[in-house]
C-alpha cells in the first residue's frame, strides 16, 4: 500500500479512501487534518473511523472541539463526536448530544453501561 504523504491536494482527495485517511491521521497535526475533512465529503461511518483511529493521537480537548465543529457543519460527523465524547468518558455531554435519537441507541448503551460499571469496549459496540 502506498504511504499517503502530507502533501495531500485538493484536486487528490476523491481518490484516496477511508484507510488512507486513518493512516494520514497517523502522521498529520491536528488542523491539517481539520482542513482535509472540511474540504472533504465523508460518510457517517468514515468520520466515525477516523475518529476512533485519532481518539488516543490528541490532546483531549482539541479533539472535542476538532469534531465538534465538524459535527456543527456536517451532521455525518455527528456519531464520530459522540463516539470521542463517550471514549473520553464525557458522559453527560454525550446524553445532551444524543437526547431521545432512537439513532444513538448504541450510546446510550454505552451509558447505561458506566452507570452500571460495565466494563464494555466502545470500538465494538458504537458502529
Amino acid at each position: 500500500e502506498p504511504y499517503i504523504s502530507q502533501n495531500f491536494t485538493d484536486d487528490s482527495l476523491e481518490s484516496y479512501t477511508i484507510e488512507d485517511f486513518r493512516k494520514f491521521a497517523d502522521t498529520v497535526e491536528l488542523d491539517k487534518l481539520e482542513n482535509i475533512l472540511t474540504d472533504t465529503e465523508l460518510s457517517e461511518g468514515e468520520y466515525l473511523s477516523v475518529a476512533k483511529s485519532c481518539v488516543k493521537k490528541f490532546d483531549p480537548n482539541s479533539l472535542i472541539a476538532f469534531f465538534k465543529k465538524i459535527s456543527d457543519s456536517n451532521i455525518e460527523a455527528k456519531r464520530a463526536y459522540c463516539f470521542v465524547l463517550a471514549e473520553l468518558a464525557l458522559f453527560d455531554e454525550l446524553k445532551l448530544e444524543i437526547k431521545d435519537d432512537k439513532k444513538f441507541n448504541d450510546f446510550k448503551l454505552a451509558i447505561l453501561a458506566r452507570e452500571h460499571n460495565i466494563k464494555i469496549n466502545l470500538y465494538d459496540i458504537i458502529k
